[in-house]
């Protein structure tokens, strides 16, 4: 059957938005036709780079102007619940740019809403859609995992505090738990499972925090059915010599057959190399898209991979709960 090619609206054009941009050209049913951009110098380049695109200075105007299939969001974490009313008015599917809220209650309430106005709402998670970890997954099937450890490291220097709104606790949510933490949390909970959460240390560089101060550093224990689970996500990580930060991806499972190991590029299977791919990201965001224009195509927006990260936040919720109420834990050895 003959795919129809859908026409979408992206809404901020920052470093995520233009990758959508990009990833588009190579999709085989989604086409990117007007932007919505309030910062002018980032408008003017994407006017240039982009010439076919209509550039708005406005989400507003963009929505009172465009009729689209589907809208993309791209922004700062605080600023999607100034801007959900005017977006459910459009009555489209959207696909929304991680984490699905800023917290639980934020994240009902965003769903409520769009439930209520007929608006499906797609959770952008690029991980699921990356070969090495579609692989993974195709090879481990029904295995039973004993343990596994999902390991995230920016490599940024955490004691630089950005001045903009990630370092402010209210506008971002939190920091490593909510930010690279959540890819790992969606990405195990992808392999392995849903889960629930048994304790989490929460630290703002070497000193134990809670989310108010945007955490550098987080650890997660999960259980999974049989499974055990710990979630190491960090600003920084490991310093090398000249005192840089090493950006670190990683996952491992221990399964009764073998112990699985897989990043962005390789997947290895008793230390054996049994899958290689492009490292970008343009292939799964690629995916992403299509993914979304054939829902938009089929309708087809009711399922485990839409509401499952309503099972995020609630895990991420937890995990804060638990650092608050509990202080820090004694991490031992659960294999």
């Amino acid at each position: 059957m003959k795919k129809t090619r859908v026409n979408l609206a992206l809404i901020g054009a920052g470093p995520q938005g233009l990758d959508h941009l990009i990833a588009a050209v190579q999709t085989e049913n989604t086409n990117f036709t007007c932007v919505a951009e309030s910062n002018s110098i980032r408008a003017k380049t994407v006017a240039k780079q982009y010439p076919d695109l209509r550039v708005y200075s406005n989400y507003k105007e963009l929505i009172a102007t465009e009729t689209v299939d589907g809208i993309v969001i791209a922004l700062p974490h605080h600023l999607y619940a100034e801007i959900w009313r005017d977006l459910l008015s459009y009555r489209l599917p959207i696909l929304k740019e991680k984490p699905l809220a800023r917290n639980l209650t934020e994240a009902h309430r965003f769903l409520s809403s769009a439930q209520n106005a007929g608006c499906a709402v797609v959770t952008a998670i690029q991980r699921r859609e990356h070969p090495s970890y579609c692989y993974l997954k195709q090879q481990i099937h029904e295995d039973v995992v004993r343990t596994a450890t999902a390991t995230y490291h920016l490599g940024r220097d955490p004691t630089v505090i950005s001045a903009e709104w990630r370092g402010d606790g209210v506008k971002s949510g939190g920091g490593a738990l909510l930010d690279c933490g959540y890819h790992m949390i969606d990405l195990m909970t992808y392999l392995v499972g849903p889960m629930e959460v048994v304790a989490c240390n929460l630290w703002a560089l070497n000193t134990p925090c809670t989310r108010h101060t945007v955490e550098t550093e987080v650890s997660v224990l999960c259980r999974s059915g049989t499974s055990w689970v710990n979630i190491d996500s960090q600003v920084g990580g490991k310093q090398t010599a000249d005192g840089k930060y090493q950006k670190f991806e990683c996952v491992e499972l221990e399964t009764n057959e073998c112990v699985w190991q897989a990043d962005r590029q390789f997947v290895f299977r008793d230390g054996i190399k049994v899958f290689s791919c492009e490292r970008t990201w343009d292939n799964a965001m690629t995916r992403q898209l299509d993914e979304f224009a054939d829902r938009i195509n089929t309708n087809q927006f009711d399922d485990n991979i839409v509401w499952e990260q309503l099972a995020i936040m609630q895990v991420i919720e937890s995990a804060y709960h638990l650092a608050e109420s509990l202080g820090p834990v004694n991490e031992g050895d659960t294999s």
